[in-house]
C-alpha cells in the first residue's frame, strides 16, 4: 500500500510544471465517522450455489483500526490536484448460515486522485482511483488465508471507486487550518474469500474532521529579484 501510495504520489508531484506565486503545498490528516448504505453482495464459491442478499454493514468507527483519511495537494490560486487515501471498514451484519464472519476491516482502502475548486471558503471535490481491500472471514469453519494478496500482506487491489466531498476548513493563521468535511464514496471490489470470490458494491457517507498544513512555494520570478538586487548592492 505504501509503495502504491509513494508512485502516485511522485507522479502528482511529476505533473506540476507551472508554477507561480500562487502555489501552495496543502497536507491534512483527518478521523472519520462513516456510515454504510445497504447495497448488493454476491458469495461466490467453488461448488456451490451462490448467495446474493442486500448487505448491510457496519463501519465500527469506535474501533480499532480507526476510520481516518490523509490527502495531499497541489493548489494553484482556487484550484488543486490531490492525492487522497482513505482507510475505511465494512464488517458483514446480515451474515447468510454458513458464514461465521466476513469483513474488509484492514480496510476497504480507497487511492484517488482528484481536483479541488475553493469557491466563497467552502472546498468542493471529486475524484476516481482504486479500491484496496483487506478482506477476512470465516466461512464453513474455515479462517480465509490472510498471508496473501500483495506482497504476502492480505491486500489486494481490486475495483473502482469515485469521490465527491464539501469542505469547510478553518484557516489558523497563515499555515494551518481545522478541516470539516463531508464525502461521499461509491465503488465496486472484487475479494477473495474461503473457495471463492466476494463481489460487492459500496456506498458509504463520510464525516470527516481533522488537522492541515499548508505551506506556500516560492515563485521563480521571486528568487530572479532577490538575486538581482543582491547583485546590485
Amino acid at each position: 500500500m505504501n509503495r502504491l501510495a509513494f508512485i502516485i504520489l511522485i507522479l502528482l508531484i511529476g505533473a506540476s510544471t507551472h508554477v507561480s506565486a500562487q502555489v501552495r503545498w496543502a497536507m491534512e490528516f483527518n478521523l472519520g465517522l462513516p456510515v454504510n448504505v445497504p447495497m448488493p453482495l454476491t458469495l461466490s464459491q467453488n461448488g456451490k450455489q451462490d448467495v446474493n442478499l442486500q448487505a448491510v454493514w457496519s463501519a465500527e468507527s469506535f474501533a480499532r483500526p480507526y476510520n481516518w483519511m490523509w490527502r495531499i495537494g497541489r493548489w494553484n490560486n482556487s484550484t488543486a490536484w490531490e492525492f487522497e487515501t482513505l482507510h475505511h471498514k465494512m464488517v458483514l451484519q446480515n451474515r447468510p448460515g454458513n458464514v461465521q464472519w466476513f469483513g474488509i476491516t484492514h480496510g476497504f482502502n480507497t487511492l484517488t486522485l482528484g481536483r479541488a475548486w475553493e469557491i466563497n471558503k467552502v472546498i468542493l471535490r471529486a475524484g476516481a482511483g482504486g479500491v484496496l481491500a483487506h478482506p477476512q472471514g470465516t466461512i464453513d469453519n474455515q479462517v480465509f488465508n490472510e498471508k496473501s494478496g500483495l506482497f504476502k500482506l492480505g491486500y489486494y487491489l481490486t475495483g473502482p471507486v469515485f469521490m465527491t466531498s464539501a469542505a469547510r476548513p478553518l484557516r489558523i493563521g497563515k499555515g494551518f487550518l481545522i478541516n470539516f468535511e463531508g464525502k461521499i464514496t461509491v465503488g465496486y471490489a472484487n475479494v477473495p474469500i474461503v473457495d471463492g470470490t466476494a463481489q460487492l458494491l459500496h456506498l458509504a457517507f463520510h464525516l470527516h474532521a481533522g488537522l492541515g498544513l499548508s505551506v506556500r512555494s516560492r515563485s521563480p520570478e521571486t528568487k530572479v529579484k532577490k538575486r538581482t538586487q543582491s547583485s546590485d548592492s
